[in-house]
C-alpha cells in the first residue's frame, strides 16, 4: 500500500505543476471571466475545463486512484489471451454503450464519470500491454504492416467522414479538438487503434532509427500537450484562414487540417524542447525533470 501512495505522490508532484500553470494560462487567453470566483476558478481546473485538451488530466489521476480495481483484470490478461480479449471486448462495449447512454443522460456527463467512457482504452492497453514483446516478432512481416497501414487509412477516412456529417452546419477552422471532438465514435477508435498498433510495429522494425525520436518525444510529450492548444489558437489559427465544411472542397478542408497540425506540433515541439534546457522551466513542460 506505502508503495501505491508513494507513487501516487511521485505523479502528483511531477504532472500537477505544469498542468495547473498551464491551465491557469489557457483560462488568461481563453476564460479569464473565470477569475472572478475563486469556487469556478478551482472548479475550472479539478475538472480540466481551462481548454479542450485538460480534461485528460483529471481522468488519468482518477484511473491512478482506481488502479487497485484494475489491477485483477491486468493480472488475468496476462496468465490468459482469451482473457484479455474478453477484457478488451467488455471495454469496447462498456465505452460505446456509455458514450450513447450519457447521450440522453446529460447529467452523467461530469468529469468523475469520464473514466467510464474511456474503458475501453484501459481496457485495451490492459489486453496487449502482456503481449507487446510479441507484437515485435509481427514487425518484421511486410503484409502485416501493410494491411495495418490500409486499415489505418480506411478508419481515417470514414473519422473524417463521420466528423464532416456531423459537423456539415458549423464554420471550420483549424480545430482544437477535431480527434477529441468524435474520439468516442467507432470511426475514431478503429483509426486511433490501428494507428498505435501500426506506430509500435514501426518501431519494433526499425528500432535504431526511430528509437531515439520515440525517446525524445517521450521525455517532451507532456509538455507538448498540454501547450499544442495554446499554439495552435493563438498563433496557427490566426495564420491560416477560416474553411467552411459546407463550401470547400474536401481537398482543402484535409489540407487546412493538415498545415495546421504539422505546424502547430511542430512549433509546439521547438517551444517545448528549448524550455527544456532551461532548469526553471524544465518542470513546466516535462513529466521526466
Amino acid at each position: 500500500m506505502s508503495e501505491y501512495v508513494d507513487f501516487i505522490r511521485r505523479r502528483a508532484l511531477r504532472l500537477l505543476p505544469a498542468y495547473v500553470f498551464w491551465s491557469i494560462l489557457s483560462i488568461a487567453a481563453f476564460k479569464p471571466h473565470v477569475f472572478g470566483s475563486p469556487a469556478e476558478l478551482a472548479r475550472t481546473i479539478l475538472h480540466g475545463r481551462a481548454d479542450a485538451q485538460f480534461y485528460y488530466i483529471p481522468l488519468v489521476f482518477e484511473l491512478y486512484v482506481l488502479w487497485p480495481v484494475f489491477q485483477p483484470l491486468a493480472r488475468a490478461s496476462a496468465r490468459s489471451g482469451a482473457a484479455a480479449m474478453a477484457i478488451a471486448i467488455a471495454g469496447f462495449a462498456a465505452s460505446v454503450s456509455w458514450w450513447h447512454f450519457t447521450a440522453w443522460r446529460p447529467f452523467l456527463q461530469g468529469t468523475e464519470f469520464s473514466i467510464v467512457v474511456w474503458l475501453l482504452y484501459v481496457c485495451l492497453g490492459i489486453a496487449i500491454g502482456p503481449r507487446l514483446a510479441s507484437l515485435q516478432s509481427l514487425a518484421a512481416r511486410n503484409a502485416v504492416i501493410a494491411a495495418l497501414t490500409l486499415l489505418t487509412v480506411i478508419a481515417a477516412y470514414f473519422m473524417y467522414e463521420n466528423f464532416v456529417g456531423r459537423a456539415a452546419q458549423s464554420s471550420f477552422q483549424p480545430p482544437g479538438v477535431l480527434f477529441a471532438a468524435m474520439i468516442f465514435q467507432i470511426p475514431s477508435t478503429a483509426y486511433i487503434t490501428c494507428a498505435i498498433i501500426t506506430a509500435s510495429l514501426l518501431a519494433f522494425r526499425y528500432a535504431h532509427a526511430l528509437g531515439p525520436l520515440f525517446i525524445t518525444l517521450g521525455r517532451h510529450a507532456y509538455g507538448i500537450f498540454l501547450v499544442h492548444l495554446l499554439v495552435l489558437r493563438l498563433g496557427v489559427q490566426r495564420v491560416l484562414p477560416p474553411t467552411s465544411l459546407t463550401t470547400a472542397s474536401t481537398t482543402a478542408v484535409v489540407a487546412t487540417v493538415v498545415l495546421a497540425w504539422v505546424t502547430c506540433i511542430a512549433t509546439s515541439c521547438a517551444l517545448v524542447a528549448a524550455a527544456s534546457r532551461l532548469p526553471a522551466l524544465r518542470p513546466l513542460v516535462s513529466h521526466r525533470w
